[in-house]
């Protein structure tokens, strides 16, 4: 049993996701079990592993439950040297979730959780529930302004085309702190319709296999 090539490849099991270690992890029933049901690209799931046993950490923690992946993305990090805290985010991509519960970032916000594909943390972004969210009357596109912000999501845009349960996502965020991005290594991007949660399916997430840095290391742009 062995995964497409990646950085690392994470086995989904029900709503918990393990990562076979070793060699010799790989041949564990469970995580065979595991891996015949899906694999999904998810470093941002990552958990220590310890003592050649099997680690565990629950999906939901960051943001969501089988993901799906987003597709046409498109991501791009600027203003990465110092001074720290001035770094820009940009993202757009398009992804399938259920249909059911209704999609409704009004009511429930949306949450981007941005990592190196080792897993550790870059940015943690909510656009909140509540009166920045804003939706067209046939409720099939929702928009986030908050132009005041320093720092976080400045705006979103979600809209649903065909076919259904289908989500074309567009944000932009400021005033982030991502220097802890490695060049040349895909960061991973996870969206989650909803937060700090979204309802089981209905988020996404990027698997970049590479991304271009410019000279000066300034800028990521993936893919």
């Amino acid at each position: 049993m062995h995964p497409p090539a990646a950085p690392i490849w994470w086995c989904a099991f029900s709503r918990d996701v393990y990562r076979p270690s070793t060699s010799r992890d790989e041949e564990n029933p469970r995580a065979q079990a595991a891996c015949h049901l899906t694999l999904l690209p998810c470093p941002a799931l990552l958990s220590r592993y310890a003592s050649r046993r099997w680690s565990v950490e629950p999906a939901s923690s960051v943001g969501c439950t089988s993901p799906s992946a987003i597709g046409d993305a498109r991501l791009t990090l600027r203003k990465l040297q110092a001074p720290a805290g001035d770094d820009q985010l940009k993202l757009r991509g398009t992804v399938t979730v259920p249909t059911s519960p209704p999609i409704d970032l009004v009511a429930h916000g949306l949450r981007l959780i941005l990592t190196t594909n080792a897993g550790v943390g870059l940015a943690d972004l909510t656009a909140p529930a509540g009166s920045m969210w804003s939706a067209n009357g046939a409720g099939t596109t929702w928009t986030y302004r908050n132009p005041s912000a320093s720092s976080g999501i400045i705006k979103a845009t979600v809209r649903a085309i065909q076919p259904a349960g289908t989500l074309r996502v567009k944000l932009k965020a400021r005033g982030l702190a991502l220097g802890a991005a490695p060049a040349g290594t895909p960061p991973v991007a996870t969206i989650a319709f909803g937060a700090p949660t979204a309802a089981p399916g209905q988020c996404g997430v990027t698997a970049f296999a590479a991304c271009r840095t410019s000279a000066n290391g300034a800028t990521v742009r993936c893919p």
